[in-house]
């Protein structure tokens, strides 16, 4: 887990979960952010007609739950969406790196704490993300599927969800 940089290991103090801070969320974001724009740009070349149905019948079904106002399973289907797209990118080394990071975010990502704007908006990238799927359009759906990751942590950096600054200093005991 310490590899997959879910946790800490400290010296003489065993191991802690990683903290999240706003430059490792955004450092993380950019990456990951790239990773899915090339997954985007890559999927719209090797994607098949049933894959496509495959993630319009998924997107239908998370604009249910986004009617319904059922977050949790909104988030379930939405994470498939993506990581179907990532699939169909058929690039093993890309699905692993980017599997990798979003383990490392997934508290912020698929937070219970989303703005109603954010939420809308969020709805009406993946509406664009299918229109450019269908029409096969991978710069189109790279461009979207960058933005659309990286508006996330402006919504969790609101909502106090991820520290403000690096914490540098390695924590110390209170004394009595």
């Amino acid at each position: 887990m310490a590899s997959e940089g879910l946790v800490e290991l400290l010296p003489n103090r065993g191991a802690r979960v990683t903290r999240l801070t706003v430059k490792k969320v955004r450092n993380t974001y950019d990456v990951m952010a790239a990773l899915e724009g090339l997954s985007g740009e890559l999927a719209c070349r090797n994607i098949s007609d049933e894959k496509v149905a495959t993630i319009q019948r998924l997107h239908e079904t998370m604009l249910d739950h986004y009617r319904k106002r059922d977050l949790q399973p909104y988030f379930r289907v939405n994470q498939q969406i993506h990581e179907h797209i990532i699939a169909a990118a058929d690039n093993d080394v890309l699905e692993e790196m980017y599997n990798n990071l979003s383990q490392r975010v997934k508290r912020v990502r698929y937070s219970k704490k989303m703005t109603e704007d954010y939420w809308k908006r969020a709805v009406e990238d993946h509406e664009a993300m299918i229109e450019a799927l269908q029409k096969r359009d991978g710069p189109m759906l790279g461009r979207i599927l960058r933005e659309h990751l990286c508006n996330k942590l402006e919504v969790a950096s609101l909502e106090g969800m991820i520290e403000e600054e690096e914490d540098e200093l390695p924590s110390r005991a209170v004394s009595s």
